[in-house]
């Protein structure tokens, strides 16, 4: 049967469309051309293809069981690319395409799949053959489905909770919360219940917006309720910029008398996310002040167990400045000013970055120095995130903790918690392999079995290595450019890349100087030229996970690094405490009983008690001294015949 004449109509009014789906298992249905009702034997039968939708997988509960985010993005783009193959093989009709393909889901998250697709066809050019419906359900159902009646809710973010609102709520109110941050709402009383009963499902399923966190290994409720209101960071900034040529000492950002004497008393434990240029320091302490009877279940029995509370003393993060390094030493001096300043360390931790000489000088100085790395295990996280379930910690309230924290996922293949990639290459970047060849990154997205070269630098030992995975990361508009005088073939990245240094350490894109050498597989590599490129459409990067060394090498001969400071050194922290939980016991540093399973850490009453043992704790000291001045000239025989 031919085509004989196709006619495009304009009518005035909106006309109503059908479509017939999941005919199975052909996916077509026969429908009547002539629509000759009384006579069907003139009619002519045509076969027609429905539609096809594609919804998309839910990212929310992905995330609470510890969901890979960007396995599920690729599974997804492999299904959608496999579907628009098949459709344009069999529906293509000189050049155009008369199907439709349907992409449905409500928003979850910034790591949305049709988030990703939208950016991926703009910058491709191609925004012309797309219709992009972005609405709550009451804009984009006909009109008379909802009541006219409205109630407001207040959209939060980060670090604002979103609510239900009083129905009453003044003009003069809204804009205050609009002020805050906030952005209101106005939905259809018919869905109240559905905002009442879990605001921020209603948010992404029935408004269209995307909830922070939602795909994250911690969220803001989470941790908000252990903040200690009257409790701050003794540091007076949450970043020291500091290196090895200048006489700044961490000590100097240090409030001591901010401290309550019995918190300095806890018996507390320190950790230590090491770096030497690039990242940063981050350094957090936390002190361990009691028992709570806590539920666990070994399959359908309940055990209740004694666990540790805890209460976050300090964090802070130490950079470098531009052209410097971290100081290593500086960092060894605060842990012994601390120490000297009445405070009762009874372990340090370290991660795995050039740890072994500051292990050494600490063990030398007789403390407890131990190597804890959070890339190798997430037992640190998952303690942090118990605590904090079950309201077992009182935390400093730090706005660059609260980004780490809602930021990290967990790979529910390798059990890893980290943040997710953060950009990377262009998908022409070529990439050495270890049977010799080079591809263009993007070639590599989704295949398996393949081995790249590594460089272990503990052990200065290049080899080859596994590739986890290759990945599409997101859409930028800004990237590096570095041309090498060993490689016509320029490198484009994101400026956060980390490059590998002839002298084993890393430095991010945008820090890079024409004076700096990058290792090389087979000599140093020095840098030619640097360049910003900035694209006024977005685009794509990508990236690959090298479990082994963290590193791969380019085809111009060069290592870079696939890549959370501040929040290792609080899971660090904790999970070194949790450690020494037997023999804290042993040494009858906690309490003998423990909170009951329903009693809860109250962070701001355990505060106000600290201070009040520490104005007794000072009190008694200068009783002391009044005492040994009153005795002085007495020996001990006459104290005890006194």
């Amino acid at each position: 049967m031919k085509i004989k004449q196709i006619t495009h109509i304009k009518e005035k009014q909106p006309l109503k469309f059908y479509d017939i789906v999941n005919v199975l298992p052909f996916h077509n249905f026969v429908s009547l051309c002539n629509n000759n009702k009384k006579h069907i034997k003139n009619n002519t039968l045509i076969v027609q293809h429905n539609c096809a939708f594609m919804d998309e997988v839910d990212f929310t509960k992905g995330g609470i069981k510890g969901g890979d985010v960007l396995n599920a993005q690729n599974g997804i783009m492999q299904a959608y690319t496999t579907i628009k193959e098949r459709i344009n093989s069999r529906f293509i009709k000189n050049g155009v395409q008369y199907g439709r393909l349907f992409l449905v889901s409500s928003k979850k998250s910034e790591h949305d799949f049709i988030e990703a697709y939208v950016r991926k066809m703009q910058s491709e050019g191609q925004s012309d053959k797309m219709l992009i419906v972005d609405e709550p359900q009451w804009v984009i159902k006909p009109e008379g489905t909802f009541s006219k009646e409205t109630f407001p809710v207040a959209v939060g973010n980060r670090s604002l909770k979103s609510r239900v609102l009083n129905p009453d709520i003044t003009e003069e109110e809204r804009k205050a919360l609009i002020k805050q941050g906030y952005e209101i709402l106005d939905v259809p009383v018919n869905l109240k219940q559905s905002f009442i009963i879990d605001v921020n499902t209603a948010l992404m399923n029935l408004a269209g917006r995307s909830v922070v966190g939602a795909t994250s290994f911690f969220n803001f409720d989470m941790f908000s309720k252990c903040y200690i209101k009257d409790y701050h960071n003794p540091f007076t900034t949450d970043i020291i910029t500091m290196g090895i040529k200048d006489d700044l000492q961490i000590a100097d950002f240090f409030e001591i008398k901010d401290v309550p004497e019995a918190v300095r008393a806890m018996p507390q434990f320190i950790h230590i996310d090491a770096s030497l240029t690039g990242d940063k320091t981050g350094i957090s302490s936390v002190g361990v002040s009691g028992l709570k009877e806590t539920v666990q279940y070994n399959g359908a029995n309940e055990i209740v167990t004694q666990e540790m509370t805890y209460k976050h003393i300090f964090s802070v993060d130490i950079q470098a400045p531009q052209g410097a390094e971290i100081s290593f030493e500086k960092t060894r001096q605060f842990i012994y000013y601390l120490k000297a300043s009445g405070f009762n360390i009874k372990a340090v931790s370290l991660d795995g970055f050039q740890s072994a000489d500051t292990k050494q000088m600490l063990l030398a100085q007789g403390y407890d120095a131990s190597v804890i790395s959070l890339d190798k295990t997430p037992q640190g996280y998952l303690a942090l995130r118990s605590a904090m379930n079950d309201e077992r910690i009182g935390l400093i309230q730090i706005d660059l903790l609260e980004t780490e924290l809602i930021q990290l996922q967990r790979d529910v293949q390798t059990g890893k918690i980290d943040h997710p990639v953060d950009g990377c290459f262009t998908g022409d970047t070529l990439i050495r392999l270890a049977n010799g060849t080079c591809k263009q990154i993007i070639d590599l997205v989704g295949q398996t079995n393949l081995r790249t070269i590594g460089y272990n630098i503990e052990k200065d030992d290049i080899k080859p290595v596994i590739i986890k995975k290759v990945f599409l990361t997101k859409y930028v508009n800004t990237l590096i450019q570095i041309t090498l005088f060993n490689s016509n073939s320029p490198i484009r990245c994101t400026l956060n890349h980390k490059f590998l240094l002839s002298s084993g350490v890393y430095k991010e894109a945008s820090e890079l100087t024409t004076d700096d050498v990058l290792m090389g597989a087979l000599h140093p590599v020095k840098i030619h030229y640097i360049e910003i490129l900035k694209y006024s459409d977005p685009i794509p990067v990508f990236d690959m996970e090298v479990p082994e060394t963290h590193n791969f090498l380019l085809e111009c001969g060069v290592f870079v690094h696939n890549s959370k400071d501040m929040s290792d050194s609080l899971a660090g922290a904790l999970w070194n405490a949790t450690l020494h939980k037997q023999s804290l016991i042993d040494g009858l540093e906690l309490l003998e009983s423990a909170l009951g399973v329903n009693d809860t850490v109250d962070p701001q009453k355990e505060f106000i008690n600290d201070l009040q043992n520490s104005l007794a704790s000072s009190a008694m000291t200068a009783a002391q001294s009044k005492m040994n001045e009153l005795m002085t000239g007495f020996n001990n025989a006459d104290i005890i015949s006194w």
